[in-house]
């Protein structure tokens, strides 16, 4: 039998968490945790592009978005909180190819090739038709719209902006502005909307406070006994983490990076792919990397989000492209430091929160920075004392979010 839920108390939680990207999976379970610890009498369904079970890497069960649309026509939710990522600035023709299952990376890789010609040509058609093909009418995949539903819908550290398109972003802004809690983690995104008009306010992202919900016991327990003991025995270690497209063709220089690092360090080196979806595919760079590395090199493949996180809280050190990756190692104290792409995404908000002192370094500088954020002690207190400045930002920003939800229940 159904358990009745208090009017007021039910709530649809919405993002990009359907495929298997380490940052996405997490942001379900963060909103999750930490309104339920302040509100026991909340209910959560969840929702992503397409129906999707990630259970068994530690991702919660999703509903589609053409499955939100209608149970929001039916009147099930109080509430729509859209959990964070990069959602803002999404179009149908960019999220539907990256939902596609493909049988190898090359073939993925050509989907989104495709996708992208077409939407340079007819980007208004492509996105008509990739909306018929999951099922719904609405223009943003992660802005919900309908003023009603939009005016319960509160944003949770989002990234991203439509400031390529002005009809869009004006579409994007009115919508916006009806939410009565629109949170951004991106200081440029912040501006943007800002000077759009928009009420919104500047928070970290909100996995920054993941230590808090996984402690060391606890995230013990959801690792596999073989995946601790595989890592126990490589003693102190540094991780590495890069995307498909920031490695592609340069996979031979950057083992010999990374062999130099190991050397610089005397510490062995994890390789930790946290995306596996089309446009990250990280499995495949640091698969074809660490064929090119000694037995100093240790590939963690295949891990649940439980023992990504558990490897990080662990390491003396993190160099990364993912943006999560960093965030996690913030959270966990781990020193930590991005690298030089073109997507400046990672860099910028290390830069705009400053959990770090060393914001980004170049690949060939890889075993100079790691040996930095080793070694330097008094990076290591900083790092320490900036995340728990950052969690509390976080915790604070959960505190308004499960209030107003409280209060908007108690009137009901």
């Amino acid at each position: 039998m159904e358990q009745t839920v208090p009017k007021g108390n039910k709530i649809a939680v919405v993002g990009a968490f359907s495929r298997y990207n380490y940052g996405d999976i997490l942001m379900p379970i963060v909103v999750r945790e930490m309104l339920g610890r302040r509100n026991g009498h909340l209910a959560f369904d969840f929702y992503s592009y397409r129906n999707s079970d990630l259970s068994e890497i530690g991702g919660i069960p999703s509903k589609s978005l053409s499955d939100l649309y209608n149970d929001l026509a039916k009147g099930k939710f109080d509430w729509v909180v859209v959990a964070g990522g990069q959602v803002l600035g999404q179009e149908h023709r960019r999220m539907l190819p990256l939902e596609l299952k493909t049988k190898s990376a090359t073939k993925s890789f050509i989907t989104q090739i495709g996708f992208k010609a077409f939407g340079k040509i007819a980007p208004g058609l492509l996105n008509r038709i990739c909306r018929g093909a999951v099922g719904i009418q609405a223009t943003f995949p992660w802005i919900i719209e309908g003023d009603e539903s939009a005016a319960r819908t509160i944003y949770n550290t989002v990234g991203g902006n439509y400031r390529y398109s002005n009809s869009l972003n004006r579409q994007a802004s009115r919508l916006l502005a009806l939410s009565p809690y629109f949170t951004t983690r991106s200081r440029s995104d912040f501006e943007i909307w800002k000077d759009a008009g928009v009420g919104c306010k500047l928070v970290p992202d909100s996995v920054a406070c993941i230590s808090r919900i996984f402690e060391a016991e606890i995230l013990s327990n959801l690792v596999r006994e073989q995946t601790k003991s595989n890592i126990s025995s490589l003693g102190d270690y540094f991780i590495f983490q890069i995307s498909r497209e920031n490695a592609f063709r340069r996979e031979a220089e950057i083992a010999q990076y990374i062999q130099s690092s190991v050397a610089a360090t005397g510490l062995q080196c994890m390789l930790v792919p946290m995306g596996y979806a089309a446009g990250h595919e990280d499995d495949t760079a640091l698969r074809n990397i660490a064929k090119r590395c000694d037995q100093r090199v240790y590939l963690l493949d295949n891990a649940s989000v439980h023992e990504i996180t558990y490897a990080i809280s662990r390491a003396d050190a993190y160099l990364g492209t993912s943006l999560h990756g960093a965030i996690v190692s913030s959270s966990y104290g781990v020193p930590h430091t991005t690298i030089c792409v073109p997507n400046k995404k990672t860099q910028e908000y290390l830069e705009s929160w400053k959990s770090t002192r060393l914001f980004s370094t170049n690949l060939s500088d890889l075993a100079s920075a790691a040996k930095y954020l080793i070694n330097d002690n008094e990076n290591r207190r900083y790092t320490a004392v900036k995340s728990i400045e950052i969690i509390n930002r976080v915790e604070e920003h959960f505190d308004l979010m499960a209030k107003m939800i409280t209060e908007a229940c108690e009137a009901a």
